[in-house]
């Protein structure tokens, strides 16, 4: 099982230092990598949470991170796909991936807050349908030197696009969401589905069933989880079974035992990578738990998955 960290950029921190420290640490504790996430405004759940104060791009982030790590792997967890045109993106993603050295996964999903798409001046009812078209145009660019596209809301031929990704064929596509749609752009369009909330009848069946949307090569898509962590000093009673109503979200709470048993539960049902999250403004917290979970919960599973940077699917 392979591990990340999520950098709290999301969280409203006054110094960005702060988040390269938490990077820092990841790398020289072994976690595999780091991931930041993306919304625009301060709309809906986000307006309470932050009060007005920071939150930061992802892509700067980890462009600042590429630069102060060597073998960390670098996520988006995730990017709102249809907020970016899709040429613009991909020139960007592939300058990372080449600055990082190929470290770069690409978490991407359709997103949910419909005042962002409409201060964007993005249609939301066309969301899922231009996610899937801007993953086609990405791979055009990133696998020929002069692309061509002809699809609904993009068209170009005849121009020379580069830089080419370190990573062949292309950086790893993981998918984000847990809907039906996001099942099956996983399994037709990824290379990895990444959950942040129960799958509707359990992660099991879920993952089977992406599995076999996938066809016969399905056992090379890789399941991601972004968790909620929070390491706790007393037992808390037990949590409920991971098999739950679709919009709960992913928790490990309790003493580091405790979520020993919850990873080990995630491990058997299917989950192959986990992306720890401790939803916090407070620095030292974030510092002390991922510290705790890399010494007192990972060895068990494998930790540290090795020194290279890995494929990432």
């Amino acid at each position: 099982m392979r591990f990340g960290v999520h950098l709290p950029s999301n969280h409203g921190w006054r110094h960005v230092e702060d988040l390269l420290d938490v990077a820092r640490l990841s790398e020289e504790l072994g976690y595999e990598s780091v991931w930041a996430s993306q919304h625009v405004f301060h709309a809906g759940y986000l307006a309470d949470r932050l009060d007005g104060r920071p939150y930061y791009a992802p892509l700067p982030i980890l462009t600042a991170v590429a630069a102060v790590t060597t073998r960390v792997r670098l996520g988006t967890s995730v990017l709102v796909l249809p907020y970016h045109h899709p040429v613009l993106l991909a020139k960007e993603l592939a300058t990372l991936d080449v600055l990082s050295g190929g470290r770069l996964t690409a978490g991407v999903g359709v997103g949910v807050i419909r005042e962002e798409f409409e201060a964007l001046g993005v249609e939301y009812d066309t969301r899922g349908a231009r996610t899937d078209e801007a993953l086609r145009v990405m791979k055009a660019l990133w696998t020929t030197r002069q692309p061509s596209f002809a699809g609904r809301f993009h068209r170009f031929a005849g121009l020379d696009f580069s830089p080419a990704p370190v990573q062949d064929p292309h950086p790893p596509i993981w998918i984000g969401g847990s809907s039906g749609a996001a099942m099956r752009r996983a399994a037709t369009l990824g290379d990895g589905w990444h959950l942040f909330r129960h799958p509707a009848g359990g992660l099991r069946t879920a993952i089977h069933r992406v599995r076999d949307l996938a066809g016969r090569d399905g056992r090379s898509l890789v399941v991601s989880v972004r968790c909620d962590l929070e390491i706790l000093g007393t037992p808390v009673p037990a949590p409920a079974d991971y098999n739950t109503s679709l919009g709960t979200r992913f928790r490990l709470r309790g003493t580091p035992e405790q979520i020993v048993e919850m990873v080990g539960e995630l491990r058997d049902l299917g989950v192959e990578h986990l992306v720890l999250a401790v939803n916090t403004d407070e620095p030292n917290v974030v510092t002390d738990s991922v510290g705790i979970f890399a010494t007192e919960v990972a060895p068990g599973f494998g930790f540290p998955c090795g020194s290279g940077p890995g494929p990432g699917r």
